[in-house]
């Protein structure tokens, strides 16, 4: 989920608290926690709280 609680899926776009765009190409469980890390294209692992979705995704609607 981003921070706005919608659901984020593998190839969905989201946008980081610096403003700049991602694509989702998976997730890492967050050991201790039922939370996940959303994995990104850039190799990056994105805190799912500081991400929004962005809208206009197919998921999204």
């Amino acid at each position: 989920m981003d921070a706005r609680g919608r659901d984020v899926f593998i190839g969905d776009r989201v946008t980081d608290s610096m403003g700049c765009d991602h694509t989702v190409t998976g997730f890492q469980a967050i050991p201790g926690t039922c939370a996940a890390w959303i994995l990104t294209d850039d190799h990056t692992a994105l805190v799912p709280h500081l991400v929004e979705k962005v809208v206009g995704d197919v998921r999204d609607q």
